[in-house]
Formats: C-alpha cells, sequence, structure tokens
C-alpha cells in the first residue's frame, strides 16, 4: 500500500547519499529526482510535497517552474539533516513533510487550477496535438485541460492517452457515443475545477500568452462574466483566410500582425517566443465585433473564439443538450443577456479551417443556419428590450456609417499597450519621429493604406518593423482611413495620426 503524502525529492548528484536513507524504510512515497521538470508533477494534486535538498535552496533555478500551488507544497531541507533519526516516525524531518501536507489540506481553491480549458475530441488524431502544443508553450501555468472523447470505439481514446503527456490533462469517455454538441460541452466544463473555463476546439491553437491575458481581464474586473479576443483564421498550410472588411452584419474588420513560426516534423506550428522574428507569417487578424443590437442578430458577429466564462456563469446557463449543432450562439446570447462582457484588444486564437472544406461546422453549415437564424429570431423581443440605443444600421463596414463606440454594451480592455500610433503615409517609416516611438514598447502602431499592400510585409521585415500592424482600405479617403482608425481599431486612451 501507498505511503502518504506523495514526495518529490530534488536533490543534485553530490546529495544522493540521501538516497539510501530515505528508502531504507520510507514513512512516505518518494520519487528521488535529479530533473528540475518533474516539479510539472506537482501542478497535479497526486503529488503532495516538493522536497529540495542542498546547503541553499538557490541552487535549484525552479522559479519559472513554479506557480502558487508548488510554492504552498516546498520544503528546503540541508542534507545534513536528512538522517535515520529525522525521516523515520515523528523524526524532525518526517514531521516537516507531514505538517506541510496537513496544512495545506484546507487551501482547496489555491491547489485547483486557475484556468480549465475544455474539448470535446471525435476523431481528432493529430490534430489534437495544436492545442496539446499551445498549451505546453502558455505564459500561465496554472491550468488543466479536460478532454471528453466521443469518438465510436476506443482506438482515439487509447491514443490519448499514450500521447498527451501531461499531469494537467484529465481525460474522460463517455459509456456510449452522443453526437450532441451541447450535451457534450456541458458533460466536459461540469468537469472543469478552474475559477475560468475556456472553450477550447480540438484542432486549434491559442497564442502563448491567451490564458495569462483572459485571467488578467477577468481578475481586472470582479464584475466580468465572459471575456472574448481577436482571433485568426487559417488553413492547415498557414495560408490566410478572410471574408473581407464588413464581415460579422458589417462589424468585423482585420489588421494584419506577423505571428511567428517554427517547423516540427515538416509543419509550420505556432511558435513559444513570439519576439523571435526569424520565421513567421502575417495573418489576417479578425478583430472580434463590439457587441451591439446588430451584432446580436447572427451568428457571424457574435464573440468567436476565444471565449472564456467564469466558472459559475457557465455552469449556470450551460449549454443546450437539445442542440446537436448551433450551441454557441444559444449560450453566447444568454450570457450577454445576463452577464458583463469584455473584449481583450489583442489575438488570441488561430482557427484553422480543413483542407477540403470539411470542417464539421462547414459540412453542417446548412443546419447551423436554420438553427441560428431561429435561435436569434426567438431572443430578438429580449434584445429589443435589452439594447436601450440601437446601432446604426446599414450595408458595408460599419465605420462607414457612423460610430457605434457608444451603442455597444462590452467593455475593452488593452493589458498591452497605453498609446497607439496611426500611420497613413508609408514615408513615416524612415522617419527619426516613428524611429523614437518604437523603442517604446508600450506604442501599439497601425499602419493604414488606400492602396494594394503589395511588398508591404517585406518592407516591415526589412526595416526590423515586426511590431507594426497594417491594413489596407482599397481606394479609401483619408477620412475614411481615420474613420477606421478611430471607430475600430483604436483601443488606447492615447493616439496620434501621423498622416
Amino acid at each position: 500500500m501507498s505511503k502518504y503524502p506523495y514526495v518529490i525529492v530534488l536533490r543534485q548528484g553530490k546529495y544522493k547519499t540521501i538516497d539510501d536513507i530515505l528508502t531504507k524504510d520510507p514513512q512516505f512515497t518518494y520519487k528521488i529526482t535529479e530533473n528540475i521538470d518533474d516539479i510539472k508533477l506537482l501542478y497535479d494534486e497526486h503529488w503532495n510535497i516538493l522536497l529540495t535538498v542542498g546547503d541553499s535552496w538557490q541552487e535549484y533555478p525552479i522559479q519559472n517552474l513554479m506557480i502558487i500551488k508548488t510554492f504552498q507544497k516546498w520544503l528546503h531541507i540541508k542534507p545534513e539533516e536528512i538522517t535515520i533519526e529525522t525521516v523515520a516516525n515523528n523524526g524532525i524531518v518526517y514531521n516537516k513533510i507531514l505538517s506541510c501536507y496537513i496544512q495545506n489540506l484546507p487551501k482547496r481553491e489555491i491547489f485547483r487550477p486557475k484556468i480549465s480549458c475544455f474539448t470535446t475530441s471525435f476523431k481528432s488524431g493529430h490534430k489534437i496535438l495544436r492545442p496539446y502544443n499551445s498549451l505546453l508553450m502558455q505564459t500561465e501555468k496554472d491550468w488543466e485541460w479536460i478532454i471528453l472523447d466521443d469518438t465510436p470505439g476506443d482506438e482515439n481514446f487509447k491514443w490519448l492517452i499514450e500521447t498527451l503527456k501531461d499531469s494537467r490533462i484529465r481525460l474522460y469517455k463517455p459509456s456510449q457515443h452522443s453526437g450532441s454538441i451541447g450535451a457534450l460541452k456541458n458533460q466536459a466544463s461540469s468537469l472543469c475545477r478552474g475559477k475560468y473555463l475556456l472553450e477550447l476546439d480540438h484542432d486549434d491553437d491559442i497564442m502563448p500568452d491567451c490564458l495569462e491575458t483572459l485571467i488578467k481581464a477577468f481578475e481586472s474586473d470582479p464584475e466580468v462574466g465572459f471575456v472574448y479576443m481577436d482571433f485568426a483564421e487559417l488553413f492547415e498550410d498557414w495560408k490566410n483566410f478572410s471574408y473581407g472588411d464588413g464581415w460579422g452584419m458589417g462589424l468585423g474588420s482585420y489588421y494584419r500582425q506577423f505571428v511567428a513560426t517554427e517547423t516540427r516534423d515538416g509543419t509550420i506550428c505556432l511558435a513559444k517566443d513570439q519576439k523571435n522574428t526569424k520565421t513567421g507569417k502575417w495573418l489576417y487578424s479578425a478583430k472580434s465585433c463590439d457587441i451591439n443590437s446588430i451584432a446580436c442578430q447572427d451568428i457571424t458577429a457574435v464573440p468567436n473564439h476565444p471565449r472564456c466564462w467564469r466558472k459559475d456563469v457557465l455552469q449556470k446557463i450551460g449549454y443546450s443538450e437539445s442542440l446537436p449543432v448551433a450551441d454557441d450562439i444559444e449560450v453566447l446570447l444568454l450570457t450577454i443577456l445576463n452577464y458583463k462582457v469584455c473584449r481583450v484588444a489583442k489575438l488570441g486564437y488561430l482557427q484553422y479551417k480543413n483542407e477540403g472544406n470539411n470542417n464539421f461546422s462547414l459540412i453542417r453549415n446548412q443546419e447551423i443556419t436554420k438553427l441560428q437564424r431561429a435561435i436569434c429570431a426567438y431572443y430578438k423581443p429580449q434584445f429589443d428590450k435589452f439594447f436601450k440605443v440601437k446601432a446604426v444600421a446599414g450595408t458595408g463596414p460599419f465605420w462607414q456609417r457612423g460610430d457605434n463606440k457608444d451603442n455597444r454594451i462590452n467593455t475593452v480592455v488593452n493589458f498591452d499597450y497605453d498609446m497607439t500610433v496611426c500611420i497613413l503615409d508609408i514615408n513615416h517609416l524612415t522617419s527619426s519621429t516613428l524611429q523614437n516611438m518604437y523603442k517604446n514598447e508600450r506604442c501599439d502602431f497601425i499602419l493604414v493604406l488606400s492602396n494594394n499592400d503589395g511588398g508591404i510585409e517585406t518592407l516591415l521585415e526589412t526595416l526590423d518593423l515586426y511590431r507594426i500592424r497594417f491594413h489596407v482600405i482599397e481606394n479609401a479617403t483619408k477620412d475614411q482611413m481615420k474613420a477606421y482608425f478611430f471607430n475600430c481599431y483604436l483601443t488606447t486612451k492615447k493616439s496620434i495620426v501621423l498622416e
């Protein structure tokens, strides 16, 4: 029988004489290691104590792997303190380990993940390695990933068990195939233990700081119940996909952004270090629609991925178990009607379109369209009362038909920048004024042009101006370019326009 608690003993080779002492008549279950990466085992509740051994705790450069709960589990002991007597029942080291273990038991919330990602899997295969690798790259390490596999048979589930090796991943399989995405998402989200719940598709990427950013949005405003960010859609070979300006009932728009990539096993993948500009792609980042009376009339204008709720909010609303498709529009409309919503002005999610247009959503697009229209029509009377001020309706991009910022009901936050510079003339790229501004990493830049963008990417790379984003509005007047900047892109209090 195992002996509790479970203790990871991290020691350098020069202290290996303690091994025989600890294992001679062990009072606890020990894992003795020199591998610092074994600290990651402590992210899971199975391992209870981290015991480092050495003349000083500073011998172990482990801070970048530590999170709040691992600090709570950490004890440091000098090698001479470990003797047959001290590790025996009621010895000094024995009591320290047991005391740390018992004192942590009431701290239940601390030892649960800060954020949970939940995914429903259906014949995912190797595509699920995208979100898997994305999670391993996250700057926020206190997460868990719940995967509910609805694939008939055991082959896919066994592959998931053999492939996804991280103690923060929890795999589940229903007793029988369901096929109802609403019911499956309810089951998956109900298994989550985090304070915040992120819906993560089985074949997509999230940016390396996505989880950290979502948590920051919630913790900066306790009233917020739902957070979403910007996204990019692309094909599996990283070719861009774009609907063109004015998608999402005219509320949607784009900006081009450099995203660093790397190659793994011959495949282009998202890179962990987004400041490494050796290789990368200029993606069409979709500026997610603000929520107003127009947005709630169609699925294309409500928040796309990433979508993140407070746990109590999502579990109170829940997905409709009667909706095999179009479950997202219904749960989003209920979220908007009942809770404060926040958009983070930042790219957070890469959504892939499978070659041959064989995505689940594309295949069943006709049914999705039918149901989402009926759902929007059902909730329309409630939204007519909900919105005190109606947005300006019309055709074309919304920034060309009036300022709708005052009509949105979501808040907008920008954690990265304090000021935004809008560049309307390409000649400013080589000016000393812009070069000096560019040194300020808290300053954002958007280049807005009215002619074809051919060569702009190469020019920005040549000038080492990878942080500058750009957008092209064909045959636009200067007033239209300014309207795009002020009514669509700008999210900081301070701004400058270089004409």
